[in-house]
């Protein structure tokens, strides 16, 4: 097993542990002040000679006068200067390995340090990031006995690395020094917030394969974003590079060996966005909240139950022969339920039956502001639930029409409209931009699509069926 310093490591290295002092000139005198998140304090006269740096919009969470700024400096009362630290690339540029690194030291460096390291899963995490750990300790000289299971590494000096789920730990009250988001592809926006609340740093390493929530960090003052491909990695084992150059379209021998494919070498070769040649849906349009408002027409409710799962629920405008969607939730029940006071969740979980959280259903409706004259087309999957709505006054709720064929009936209307979505829809943005079709094991496009990134898709998909059944939208 190789080891060694990447030009990753060095980078992540640099800029995760800069740190800043907040200052203030008063009177012709430097003041050094502490900063908590929500306020400062002023602690002392504080000569410095060094750089002044200002403080940009959003820099910190609340609004200081231009009296203000900040220094590079270590020490007491200093901060992160990055909150976030995203790495985003190809594969195999060791961006794992550089992270894993990292937070090795800082746990050997400084006592009682504390750090979460997260994914969609706990059981993936044995089988991704806590294998490379018992690769890394020994390769880089370290020895530590691993247990057959998924288990915090604990040092010596009271420092922890710790795996944790979205599907099994509740974030909320959750403190750390530091959390590594691993590929968080399916960790909702929610999850992320709680730990954004309850850590000092947020690392994030994904690959570009679409639109993610944390394309939104990027923007932040404070975050740093570290691009990498495979070619900044000298440890990349030859035979997985040379996969990853057998993407490349723009070598004749890939061309005649029928492996050049353009989508791969964007993402896995240059770590670049690409659009999915396989993709469901195109030519929509991004358009305001405000511009969805403004359109005085009815709405129409899709319901895509999810317990463990995303529970999509959209609202749709048909107006003029176009398509107006808005995303209204995304988060599980599970999600949800954690979220909620514990009076209140004791309230929901004394309406279940046959191991269903019907309370929760009216509830979210409710919370949503759905109006109870308003139609709404929910998977049929769940009659129970769709019984609680009409039991508790939504009397237009039914359940989605399937059968054979129904899933490509219903794409192919929604492709025959004009399609505009609010720009405050992250993640119906998400699934319209990677809800694809299957390939066969030759590569052959399949003509239904697969089942992942529908969770908003399936209810707009029941909707437009919905009105075709009214005569609104015509079939092809």
């Amino acid at each position: 097993m190789q080891y060694g310093v990447t030009e990753v490591f060095i980078k992540h290295e640099y800029f995760s542990n800069l740190r800043v002092k907040l200052m203030r000139e008063e009177n012709g005198e430097t003041v050094l002040y502490s900063y908590n998140g929500d306020s400062v304090t002023q602690i002392c006269e504080y000569p410095t000679d060094r750089k002044r740096y200002e403080l940009k919009p959003g820099f910190l969470q609340i609004d200081l006068d231009s009296s203000f700024f900040y220094i590079y400096e270590d020490g007491e009362y200093s901060f992160y200067r990055y909150k976030y630290i995203k790495h985003v690339g190809s594969s195999r540029s060791s961006k794992s390995w550089s992270i894993e690194e990292s937070i090795i030291r800082d746990c050997e460096q400084n006592n009682a340090f504390r750090v979460t390291v997260w994914r969609d899963t706990k059981a993936s995490l044995g089988e991704t990031v806590w294998k490379d750990f018992k690769k890394l300790f020994p390769a880089s000289g370290r020895s530590y006995k691993f247990p057959q299971d998924t288990r915090p590494i604990f040092f010596p000096n009271g420092s922890t690395i710790e795996p944790q789920g979205d599907d099994t730990t509740n974030a909320h009250g959750l403190t750390q020094n530091k959390a590594w988001l691993n590929e968080p592809y399916k960790m909702s926006k929610d999850t992320f917030d709680q730990i954004d609340q309850r850590a000092d740093q947020i690392i994030l390493d994904i690959n570009p394969t679409g639109t993610h929530w944390s394309d939104e960090l990027e923007k932040h003052p404070r975050c740093k974003v570290i691009h990498s491909t495979f070619q900044d990695n000298p440890f990349c084992p030859i035979e997985m590079k040379l996969k990853i150059l057998s993407y490349d379209p723009g070598n004749p021998v890939n061309i005649e060996n029928g492996t050049a494919d353009n989508y791969k070498w964007q993402v896995y070769g240059l770590g670049l966005k690409a659009e999915k040649e396989n993709r469901v849906f195109r030519g929509w349009k991004k358009i305001t909240r405000a511009e969805y408002d403004a359109l005085d027409v009815p709405e129409i409710i899709g319901c895509d139950w999810g317990k463990n799962h995303n529970w999509g629920i959209i609202s749709a405008k048909f107006y003029d022969g176009v398509l107006y969607l808005r995303e209204l939730n995304y988060a599980s029940e599970t999600d949800i339920m954690k979220s909620l006071p514990l009076n209140v969740l004791q309230d929901l979980k004394s309406q279940e039956k046959e191991g269903e959280n019907l309370g929760i259903v009216s509830y979210m409706f409710s919370k949503l502001g759905i109006n109870k004259k308003q139609t709404i087309i929910c998977d049929n999957n769940r009659p129970l639930k769709i019984a609680m709505l009409r039991r508790c006054g939504w009397e237009y709720a039914y359940p989605a029409q399937k059968g054979q064929g129904s899933i490509k009936d219903g794409v192919d209307l929604v492709e025959s409209i004009p399609v505009c979505y609010t720009d405050d829809s992250p993640n119906l943005e998400n699934e319209y931009e990677n809800y694809s079709y299957p390939k066969d094991r030759y590569g052959v496009v399949m003509d239904e699509p697969e089942d992942d990134n529908n969770h908003l898709c399936d209810p707009t998909r029941y909707i437009v069926q919905h009105l075709a059944k009214q005569g609104l939208v015509k079939a092809v």
